[in-house]
């Protein structure tokens, strides 16, 4: 949001956000500051009104690197959550970060409940990277069907628990494969998910997420 203020609309390559880091950064942790509050304020009121799960969508954090990520939008991400936490601790928190391969351990480490994973992301790789204590979203642009089901298969062995997120593309090829296969891949993970959450396997999941596995269960 700090970049569509500064820049007045989307930007390539963000050079007044760049330069006030870099030249004036105590203005722009001062925006941050008072987003950071509106921020958590705006996730509390949709809770409020019914949301049972929120995302944080960082659009362009990305293009920073890893050591400015911890200056400019680690410290404010984590707050959002920790402040959400104190009014809503059983509201499931998503982190997504468009392109964000690199700064999966720093994305866990603001403590969100579920990391997102898209095409930046190399499945194996980023479970081990995140751990098995942690959710995953995969976010699945304009793959196969099969890509889907390799995408699934992932989760179900990683962290046994996730949240499948695909585009128009990727629904229209899960709708052709056959039906055998996507009902027992999606129920394969869900039993994962449940032993998960019962703690006879692997860690146990906050129980904040077990919701979100019985609704896509049914």
């Amino acid at each position: 949001m700090a970049t569509y203020i500064i820049e007045g609309g989307s930007s390539k390559n963000f050079m007044h956000t760049k330069k006030m880091a870099f030249s004036n950064p105590e203005i722009l942790h001062a925006l941050l500051d008072k987003l950071t509050e509106s921020l958590a304020d705006y996730v509390r009121y949709q809770a409020d009104n019914g949301a049972q799960v929120v995302q944080i969508f960082d659009s362009w954090a990305s293009h920073l690197s890893p050591q400015d990520f911890d200056v400019f939008a680690a410290p404010y991400i984590k707050r959002i959550i920790d402040s959400v936490r104190t009014t809503h601790p059983d509201l499931p928190i998503i982190l997504y970060i468009s392109g964000g391969g690199g700064l999966l351990e720093r994305m866990k480490a603001c403590g969100p409940d579920i990391i997102s994973f898209d095409g930046s992301v190399d499945m194996k790789d980023g479970i081990a990277r995140v751990g098995r204590d942690v959710a995953i979203q995969v976010i699945v642009l304009g793959g196969r069907g099969w890509d889907v089901v390799e995408c699934l298969c992932g989760v179900a062995w990683g962290t046994g628990c996730g949240v499948l997120c695909a585009d128009e593309c990727s629904i229209k090829c899960i709708l052709y494969m056959p039906m055998c296969v996507c009902v027992y891949m999606a129920s394969y993970v869900y039993m994962r998910s449940y032993t998960t959450i019962t703690g006879q396997h692997g860690p146990r999941v906050p129980l904040r997420l077990q919701g979100l596995y019985r609704a896509a269960h049914h």
